[in-house]
């Protein structure tokens, strides 16, 4: 399902909010938020990536312009050893 409507996405960044992401679907009216309790961002915007992926909110080619965030890479000594994924 594609759909061409607005979303809102909205980061917070203040000390008590460390890992949090949030977005609205405006004209679905849903609401989607999500929080990493490590404080690391890029859990956070992998579970909304796959939250609205889920939903049916992004078309494939949205999916395709945001693989770098919704699939981060995993570095271990300054290198990439893999990919940040969500379980199916």
């Amino acid at each position: 399902m594609s759909r061409n409507e607005s979303v809102y996405r909205r980061r917070e960044q203040d000390g008590h909010t460390n890992g949090t992401d949030g977005a609205g679907w405006l004209e679905g009216g849903i609401g989607f938020a999500t929080k990493c309790w490590t404080g690391q961002h890029a859990p956070a915007v992998v579970g909304l990536l796959v939250l609205m992926e889920r939903v049916g909110i992004l078309s494939p080619h949205q999916q395709a312009m945001l693989a770098d965030q919704s699939h981060p890479a995993v570095l271990g000594g300054g290198r990439p050893v893999g990919h940040l994924e969500a379980p199916s």
